[in-house]
């Protein structure tokens, strides 16, 4: 599992559940990456996509 949570100030996606997703893969010993991105909102630029896609390689 890959999944980016938003910046945790961002208050239309609220990061918690995601937490609690990656807890439960914790948990479990599921795979799992979770990536937060400081500041990068809803959408992603040329920036965060160069921070992210090493981290789905890894």
């Amino acid at each position: 599992m890959f999944d980016v949570a938003k910046s945790p100030d961002d208050s239309r996606v609220p990061i918690e559940p995601i937490q609690k997703m990656a807890a439960a893969f914790e948990k479990v010993k599921g795979v799992h990456k979770l990536l937060t991105i400081e500041g990068a909102g809803q959408a992603f630029n040329a920036q965060h996509t160069a921070i992210i896609a090493p981290a789905m390689i890894d």
